[in-house]
């Protein structure tokens, strides 16, 4: 048996002597001390029961390439387990802030998805809707997903029955900036599977509205928070912000 390479190894501060030792791979801990942590690296023989203990934990593993080839296709088997499909949906690189610190930045751009790019995303999750699978959950995201509202209503359309005729559910959810997430549109999206919505507040009015101005550079924060009131009984709402010193 061999030492995984997917292995953390720290000194114990608290307990000299010892060492943390955490499994990338499997997410297992143990402490072990300083010369059982050598003879491990050594590859010197331990006894059996221990060695056991240590596979189990995928601290220990038979050879290195079997454990390469299981770490690289451990995504595609998490994505074969899971009974459903969990797709990120960008819809366009628009928006109608200017926040301070986007991080999409330059790229930002009147660009939005095409008829034709919408078709083939369609087909693409068709296509991975299998026998296992048994619910279809997107996150429609920007630029500002709800400027492509039509485009989010055009997909569900499609993909909504797709799902329900073989048994399953369809849902999205929205990482929106919560200046258009009004009633209206809320009770509108509802019966096409949205569930939820994500939207950021940093803080106070003030320092909301100096990093998160719309594009004509008036507050947003009022106009976010007159939507959450009047949205937070129809759907699940996620607030996030990002903070400063």
């Amino acid at each position: 048996m061999k030492l995984s390479k997917y292995l953390k190894i720290w000194p114990f501060l608290e307990k000299p002597g010892y060492n943390l030792v955490y499994s990338t791979k499997k997410a297992s801990i143990v402490l072990l001390p300083d010369t059982f942590c050598q003879t491990l690296i050594q590859e010197e023989q331990i006894e059996d029961k221990i060695a056991d203990q240590l596979a189990q934990l995928d601290m220990l593993v038979p050879d290195h390439g079997t454990e390469r080839e299981e770490v690289f296709g451990m995504l595609a088997e998490v994505n074969r387990l899971f009974p459903g499909l969990s797709i990120s949906v960008i819809l366009n690189l628009d928006c109608n802030f200017a926040c301070r610190y986007c991080y999409e930045g330059t790229m930002k751009d009147k660009l939005y998805m095409s008829d034709a790019v919408a078709d083939q995303f369609i087909q693409f999750v068709k296509e991975r809707y299998t026998e296992n699978k048994s619910k279809i959950h997107l996150d429609f995201y920007g630029g500002e997903p709800l400027l492509s509202k039509d485009r989010i209503i055009y997909i569900s359309k499609v993909l909504q029955p797709f799902v329900e005729e073989r048994g399953g559910t369809y849902s999205f959810n929205l990482v929106t900036n919560g200046s258009l997430l009004n009633r209206k549109t809320v009770e509108e999206l509802k019966p096409y599977g949205l569930e939820s919505a994500k939207i950021t507040i940093d803080g106070l009015p003030d320092n909301h509205n100096n990093y998160r101005p719309f594009k004509s550079g008036s507050a947003s924060f009022e106009v976010i928070l007159a939507n959450l009131k009047a949205c937070c009984e129809l759907i699940e709402i996620n607030v996030s912000g990002n903070y400063t010193k």
